[in-house]
């Protein structure tokens, strides 16, 4: 199944795509909630697929000029789990890498990302991204998959030259720098942990990351479990699983991360995340 958030006059309401076409949930099931967390907080995804099955023409219409939102515009923890590919940072760490989000660097498939005027040094960072579907706290990872409403797409897009060296608060939070979407994919139609899919990003056409989340450090399983031995999470966390080679700061090791003279994401460029199976993320650049 696969659900998105959307705009529907100004209100955020869930959906279930079917090809080209769109099943409005507020319409083909009134009864439950209307937004996608909302779901699965309430453990209705599966009754939310149902009816969306089961709708009628009413609840129908093209997919075709909707206006996505954030999948979860607003989760209640945004968890970036990182350093998790050789191609992007070499010999595996002895740890990942750990950040928060905040919600208001979110936007959705077709949403301008914003290169914020304080620095001009905004890099793309693809990954695969997953959804918490119920409390999980010091899971193992041969439980982990219970714990996942679904997969997504992310693109951690990263301010690298803030002038406060390698603070990730700043680097990874700018407003509206995080297209997250376009749709959950429940687990049923995807591998295991999403394990050996084809990640790539493509720059106005142009191929820029390659690599497949078979050579994550950390499977989807290990994130679950090492992310989850330090605190809790609740149903509509997002957990990002970290980005692989391919972007500015791999293609100029050692570059000065203030120099806005290097091919940094510019105004017009068209930003491409996919993973195989998952989805495809569009979004283009503009100047704050």
């Amino acid at each position: 199944m696969r659900f998105l958030s959307f705009d529907q006059a100004g209100v955020e309401t869930v959906g279930v795509r079917f090809g080209e076409e769109l099943v409005d949930l507020s319409l083909a099931a009134p009864g439950l909630p209307r937004t996608l967390l909302g779901l699965i907080q309430a453990d209705a995804l599966e009754a939310a697929g149902r009816a969306a099955r089961n709708a009628g023409g009413a609840a129908r219409r093209p997919l075709a000029g909707t206006r996505y939102l954030p999948l979860i515009p607003r989760p209640p923890k945004f968890f970036g789990f990182g350093i998790n590919y050789g191609s992007h940072v070499g010999e595996r760490p002895k740890t990942p890498g750990f950040f928060i989000s905040t919600h208001t660097r979110l936007i959705g498939h077709g949403d301008a990302l914003v290169i914020p005027r304080i620095s001009r040094t905004l890099d793309w960072e693809a990954e695969l991204a997953l959804v918490i579907r119920r409390p999980a706290r010091g899971v193992p990872a041969s439980r982990a998959l219970d714990y996942i409403a679904g997969y997504t797409v992310f693109n951690d897009g990263s301010v690298r030259g803030h002038g406060v060296g390698m603070t990730l608060a700043l680097q990874k939070n700018s407003d509206r720098t995080g297209p997250l979407g376009p749709e959950l994919v429940t687990p049923d139609e995807l591998p295991p942990g999403c394990d050996g899919l084809k990640l790539l990003c493509r720059r106005n056409g142009e191929v820029v990351q390659s690599d497949t989340t078979a050579n994550m450090f950390w499977k989807v399983p290990e994130v679950i479990e090492l992310s989850s031995s330090y605190m809790s999470f609740e149903p509509g966390d997002v957990i990002t699983t970290g980005t692989c080679g391919g972007t500015i700061i791999d293609r100029y090791p050692g570059c000065d991360r203030t120099d806005e003279s290097l091919p940094w994401l510019q105004p017009g460029d068209v930003l491409e995340s996919e993973v195989e199976g998952v989805g495809i993320l569009r979004n283009t650049i503009v100047a704050e």
